[in-house]
Order: structure tokens, then C-alpha cells, then sequence
């Protein structure tokens, strides 16, 4: 069975950055903050997204 890519590399990680900012511009407060992914890929972008958020907030002076 032949598989196709649906989303390149480039264009995921781009996705996953915009989400990131999104969340942090909607959130005041993100220390109340719950990312919930649902079995199986969606636990697995939760957990970029939450490696995200913290590089993000490092870099920023945040974390």
C-alpha cells in the first residue's frame, strides 16, 4: 500500500508555531492551562505543542 504525505515537514512545524501563539495571546493566565490530546496522534501534538509553548516563553521571559 502506497502512502501519501499530507503535510511536509515545513508546513507542520509552521502549524504547531502559529497554534503555539495563538494559545499564548488568548490565555492571560497560562499557568491554569490544560492541553489535552486524544489518542493517538493528537496526545503527540499536544506534547509539541506544550514544547513549544515553553521554548516560546523561555525566549521571552516568561518561564
Amino acid at each position: 500500500m502506497k502512502t501519501k504525505e499530507v503535510v511536509d515537514d515545513v508546513t507542520m512545524n509552521r502549524a504547531i508555531t502559529r497554534i503555539t501563539y495563538e494559545i499564548i495571546e488568548r490565555n492571560k493566565d497560562l499557568n491554569k492551562l490544560v492541553l489535552a490530546g486524544i489518542k493517538t496522534r493528537g496526545v503527540h501534538l499536544a506534547r509539541r505543542i506544550q514544547k513549544q509553548l515553553a521554548q516560546c516563553l523561555c525566549q521571552n521571559g516568561y518561564y
